[in-house]
């Protein structure tokens, strides 16, 4: 298993919780344009993205500070996105 499928497989053991519906959940990985990190797009209905996002965007700054404590011990660089996902021209799958 690479870095990008465990770092996908540790957001989602964290992620699925929160929700209503954590079978649907979702999450795409690519590296960013520049090669530098992980990017993790977290997909999901409606009602469990504002869960995941929280007011004022609270939930997400948790989840990503816990991903945050992941990279450290992995050596690794991941940017979460909560949402629609963001496109990555250069990722080839």
């Amino acid at each position: 298993m690479n870095t990008e499928e465990k770092a996908t497989a540790y957001l989602l053991t964290i992620v699925q919780p929160l929700t209503r519906y954590p079978e649907q959940i979702e999450i795409r990985h690519h590296m960013d344009s520049a090669g530098r990190g992980i990017v993790l797009n977290v997909i999901a209905e409606r009602d469990d993205l504002r869960l995941l996002i929280g007011k004022t965007g609270l939930m997400a700054r948790c989840i990503r500070n816990i991903m945050r404590g992941w990279c450290e011990l992995n050596n690794a660089r991941v940017l979460i996105h909560v949402g629609n996902p963001i496109s990555n021209e250069h990722h080839e799958e």
